[in-house]
């Protein structure tokens, strides 16, 4: 892995059933591997903060522990859990679940489509990047550092992935495991175009706090 992701803050409210059931709100702190919360308890008019709860976070794939990914994105989107669904009755929105996502490029992967990945890849000895493809990132790459070009790109590979666990959950009729915590699971969207001009190829972990995705990216219509 060429950059590891930093502590980040991240406001996450009154999400969590706990917090739903006392009217609590939360804030986390993420520091490397675990995740410190500060509950806040709002009470005819007076304000609380009490005991920091500890957790752990989704170890790193083993996948993505390699030099032929770089860590460019991390983030919070939403999700929608699966809906509830009665006979006679239209069916309930699933309760929306705040997911954080940290996404890595897969720079030899990259490298077929973006000749300053490519060239990072080379001078770094990171292996062997992909011939290059017809489709290449668009604008050209011509940051002083190249993987700073794809922290709008992990963004969109991480909403591409929370789309995909809303659509599949909320598709989720009966109790099946629609994804399994910690195995490795390719998007349905696979290729497609996006409304940003780009193909996105774009693999996820998923686990009940965090989700890894990794991608690789190019405009199947731009030539360099």
């Amino acid at each position: 892995m060429l950059s590891g992701h930093r502590g980040s803050v991240a406001r996450v409210g009154s999400t969590g059933h706990t917090a739903d059931r006392i009217g609590l709100d939360a804030s986390s702190v993420t520091q490397g591997r675990s995740r410190f919360v500060t509950f806040t308890r709002r009470r005819r008019g007076e304000t609380h903060d009490f005991t920091l709860l500890r957790t752990k976070i989704m170890p790193e794939p083993v996948e993505l522990n390699r030099p032929a990914y770089a860590h460019v994105w991390t983030g919070n989107l939403q999700v929608e859990g699966k809906r509830t669904i009665a006979i006679g009755a239209a069916p309930v929105a699933g309760r929306m679940k705040q997911k954080r996502f940290i996404t890595y490029i897969e720079v030899l992967e990259q490298g077929a489509h973006d000749p300053a990945i490519r060239a990072l890849v080379q001078s770094r000895r990171l292996g062997n990047p992909r011939p290059m493809h017809r489709g290449r990132v668009n604008p050209n790459n011509t940051n002083a550092d190249p993987l700073a070009y794809y922290a709008v790109h992990g963004q969109e590979a991480a909403r591409l992935a929370s789309e995909e666990m809303t659509r599949r959950w909320t598709a989720n009729v009966g109790n099946n495991t629609v994804f399994v915590r910690g195995a490795a699971h390719v998007l349905a969207q696979q290729a497609v175009r996006q409304p940003n001009g780009f193909c996105y190829e774009t693999t996820m972990w998923y686990d009940v706090d965090d989700v890894y995705v990794a991608f690789h990216c190019y405009d199947p219509n731009y030539r360099g």
